[in-house]
């Protein structure tokens, strides 16, 4: 994620219904436009789009975590990384 405008993360529901995604970055030097909840329409892409701005002393790595309300179920984890 650099000079160029990075790719943003294609996340699919993989359920057959629509379920409502949460969307949370783990490090303040990342940030995204997408807003919480989500709802993504069932087996459809939603692109995640992302941006990196250092944030001095904060790593250059981060993590994209989407979960579900659903407490049997484990969150989707992206890692990312910042230049």
């Amino acid at each position: 994620m650099g000079g160029a405008k990075p790719e943003p993360i294609q996340f699919k529901n993989p359920f057959f219904e629509a379920v409502e995604f949460t969307v949370r970055l783990d490090n303040p030097s990342f940030t995204t436009s997408v807003k919480n909840p989500v709802k993504i329409d069932g087996k459809k892409v939603q692109p995640i789009a992302i941006t990196y701005k250092p944030v001095p002393n904060t790593s250059a790595n981060g993590r994209l975590i989407v979960s579900i309300d659903k407490n049997d179920y484990p969150p989707w984890v992206f890692y990312i990384q910042g230049d």
